[in-house]
């Protein structure tokens, strides 16, 4: 079977096609447009701004036309443009979803749509709220922004509750859509234990699918685990991050994938178990939107759609085909070709997209001049704007947030060389064996030991110290 991903829309209804780049691409008294014949109004949007409707109508348009009858869609989040609070209120958060809402309905009748709510899909933003605010919240969501129309008919006391579902496809693969955003550093009114009682529900779903010989995809807004292109960006509270992490990995044997939206780049990332040992991967697909981000090295990226094939038993993800608009030739020839990036299994070369495969793959990244990493860096921007390589730390920050969702696991990547799936087995084991014994001088001294070996084999220097000479290696190490 096949299914559709679509994130991150962030629909502007302000945007103008006479913009003002430098003010979200709104209008202005006496801003007329570039000035320069030669630079078109941008119909299908900007680099700078959030998703005109024209765009928005455009990557609907375009799942319909390449596919026009997936087994279902994850809409993972966000359909609110990146205003300012003081712009915005409640009531035009529930305008501006239903817009979006009836819209994808109406281009996919009679196709299931499970949603996932985003950080910016709420106001103030990233406030989702728990408690006693909750049920008016979400109700207003379910009536007021039309998402009746897709969750009419699900057992949706959770919903109400915290944001969060389950549902179960006419396949009999289980859907867990998770409202990620509670558990959000920037969500500062979620400050309960487990928010929404969301971790406890997942603990006891997941038991159930076990207990019934089931397999599960997960889907949410924002993924555990840190942003590649920035250094030291986490999303989790760190606690939160644990937590999930932890119960992912206890869950890998029912859990076929998870899936989310939010960075807006392309990616993916791998649990693993403490010896080492992949687990679940983790898909992380671009957005609709090409806004620059206000992050410094995230940057902008071209709109994009994905199509997953996938075992509708098994919930195994057979592979994925990325599909983009090239938004300055479409802005150009005021036309939207919608065009395939690339084929994951084909133009990564490996077998499966199963964890161990992709575990593999990562590998192969870390080889100097990989190709393969070239190819993925390409697309993590959805091939916009790609125009010096990622070399040193850059890539060894890719590697580690693909590799690494815990934190404190990241950090220790982060903070020496990138080790091989082997070398990291042996790491991760000589690690709990230290917590475990409270770090015993014998456990210390073997860790030691270890970390000597391996700074000090040459195919396992980080890649920023190849081609260095030895002085260059020496200082690098001793710090």
């Amino acid at each position: 079977g096949a299914f559709w991903q679509i994130t991150d829309i962030h629909y502007d209804s302000n945007f103008s096609r006479q913009p003002s780049p430098n003010d979200l691409c709104h209008s202005y008294d006496g801003y007329r447009g570039p000035t320069d014949p030669g630079i078109p109004h941008p119909m299908f949007g900007d680099y700078n701004c959030d998703s005109p409707w024209k765009l928005v109508e455009s990557a609907m348009d375009a799942m319909k036309r390449l596919h026009p009858n997936p087994d279902f869609i994850l809409w993972t989040g966000d359909n609110v443009p990146h205003e300012p609070d003081s712009d915005f209120d409640l009531f035009k958060v529930f305008s501006s979803m239903k817009t979006v809402t009836e819209r994808l309905v109406r281009t996919f009748e009679g196709i299931p749509i499970y949603p996932s709510l985003g950080n910016h899909d709420v106001w103030p933003s990233d406030q989702l709220p728990v408690g006693k605010k909750a049920a008016d919240f979400y109700g207003g969501i379910y009536e007021h922004a039309s998402w009746k129309t897709m969750l009419d008919g699900f057992h949706l006391d959770t919903f109400f509750k915290g944001g969060y579902y389950s549902v179960d496809t006419i396949f009999g693969l289980r859907i867990i859509n998770v409202n990620s955003v509670l558990w959000y550093k920037s969500n500062k009114v979620s400050t309960f234990p487990d928010p929404a009682d969301q971790l406890i529900w997942l603990e006891e779903e997941l038991q159930e699918i076990r207990r019934k010989g089931k397999k599960v995809i997960l889907a949410g807004h924002i993924p555990p685990g840190s942003l590649a292109r920035v250094d030291n960006m986490k999303w989790f509270t760190a606690k939160f991050n644990s937590k999930f992490n932890d119960l992912l990995v206890a869950n890998s044997d029912v859990l076929a994938a998870t899936i989310f939206g939010h960075e807006h780049t392309d990616s993916f990332r791998i649990t693993r178990d403490n010896n080492g040992h992949p687990g679940t991967p983790m898909f992380l697909a671009p957005a609709v939107t090409p806004w620059k981000s206000t992050v410094p090295g995230i940057g902008s990226n071209n709109p994009a759609i994905r199509l997953y094939t996938y075992n509708r038993t098994s919930g195994s993800i057979l592979d994925y085909q990325q599909y983009f608009l090239n938004l300055s030739a479409a802005n150009r020839q005021e036309k939207d070709q919608w065009h395939t990036e690339y084929i994951a299994t084909k133009d990564f070369g490996v077998k499966t997209l199963a964890a161990s495969d992709l575990s593999e793959l990562v590998d192969k990244f870390a080889q100097e001049n990989s190709s393969e990493f070239d190819r993925y860096y390409q697309y993590n921007s959805v091939s916009n704007d790609v125009q010096t390589k990622c070399v040193d730390t850059c890539k060894h920050r890719h590697i580690c947030a693909i590799k690494e969702v815990d934190y404190d696991l990241y950090d220790l990547c982060m903070s020496g060389p990138y080790f091989s799936s082997s070398s990291m087995k042996v790491f991760r084991r000589l690690v709990s064996f230290c917590l475990n014994s409270l770090c015993l001088p014998l456990s210390l001294f073997v860790l030691m030991i270890f970390l000597y070996v391996v700074f000090m084999r040459d195919d396992q220097i980080p890649i920023m110290m190849k081609n260095n000479n030895a002085q260059q290696r020496e200082k690098l190490l001793i710090a």
